[in-house]
C-alpha cells in the first residue's frame, strides 16, 4: 500500500472507532451522575473492552482518549483489557495487550504490557478483618508507577511501582518497588539482572541528556 494513503486510512479508522465509542461515552457521563464515577467508569470500560477486531482498537483508544486524567498518543488497548480508575495517566506508544486488568497507573512512554497480566491499586485495597462485610470495610487505592520503556510479562501481577527500562518476567509477582534498569522473575519477584544503560554518544551529549529528561512521564497530578 502506498505510504501517501495511510494517514488518510488512519484517521478514518479514528472516526470510526470515535462513533463505535461514542454510545458507551454518552452512557458513562450521565452514569456518572447517578453513581460513584469510578463505578460508572468500570462499567462503561467493560462495554467498550468487548468491541472485538480493528474498529475495538480505536474505539477503546476514543474511550479512554476522552475520559482518562491523560492518554498519549499511540496507544494500544488490548481486546478484554480494561482500566478501571479515570485517574490513570498513560503515556506515549504504549501496548497494552489482551484481557489485562488495571487499576489506579502512571504508566510511563514506550511502555508494553503483555496478555493476561493485572496491574493492582496498591498492595492493600481492602482492610484485613475478616469479620466485617467486605463493602464496609475502607478502601485504599494506591497509584502504581510503570516507568518509561519497561516491559510486564504475560501473566504478571503488579502491586507496586517499577523502574524505567524494567523487565517483569511472565507469571511474576511484584509485591515491592522495582528498581530502574531491572530484570526481575519469580513469587514474590527478585532480581536476576542488572540491565546495561545504553552507552552514550560523546558527539550528542546533549541530545541524550535532553531525551532523558523528557523519557519519563510527567504529568500534571489529576485533579
Amino acid at each position: 500500500m502506498d505510504s501517501k494513503y495511510k494517514p488518510k486510512l488512519k484517521l478514518a479508522a479514528q472516526m470510526v472507532g470515535l462513533l463505535r465509542a461514542a454510545p458507551t461515552l454518552i452512557n458513562y457521563r450521565i452514569a456518572s451522575k447517578i453513581i460513584d464515577k469510578n463505578r460508572a467508569f468500570s462499567l462503561a470500560a467493560e462495554s467498550v473492552a468487548a468491541i472485538p477486531g480493528l474498529v475495538g482498537v480505536y474505539a477503546r483508544y476514543a474511550f479512554y482518549k476522552q475520559t482518562l486524567a491523560h492518554c498519549g498518543k499511540d496507544v494500544c488497548f488490548g481486546y478484554m483489557s480494561i482500566i478501571s480508575k479515570p485517574d490513570s495517566r498513560i503515556g506515549e506508544a504504549v501496548c497494552i495487550g489482551r484481557h489485562v486488568s488495571i487499576g489506579l497507573v502512571d504508566i510511563g512512554h514506550h511502555s508494553y504490557i503483555s496478555d493476561d497480566s493485572q496491574i493492582l491499586s496498591g498492595r492493600h485495597q481492602h482492610g484485613s478483618h475478616t469479620s466485617e462485610d467486605r463493602h464496609e470495610q475502607e478502601v485504599c487505592y494506591t497509584r502504581v508507577i510503570i516507568g518509561s520503556g519497561s516491559w510486564i510479562g504475560a501473566n504478571a501481577v503488579i502491586m507496586d511501582n517499577v523502574g524505567r527500562s524494567t523487565i517483569v518476567g511472565a507469571g511474576s509477582v511484584v509485591t515491592k518497588p522495582i528498581k530502574p534498569h531491572d530484570k526481575v522473575v519469580g513469587v514474590p519477584a527478585r532480581s536476576v539482572k542488572v540491565i546495561p544503560k545504553p552507552k552514550a554518544n560523546p558527539t550528542s551529549s546533549s541530545q541524550s541528556k535532553s531525551e532523558n529528561q523528557t523519557s519519563s512521564l510527567r504529568l500534571r497530578p489529576a485533579a
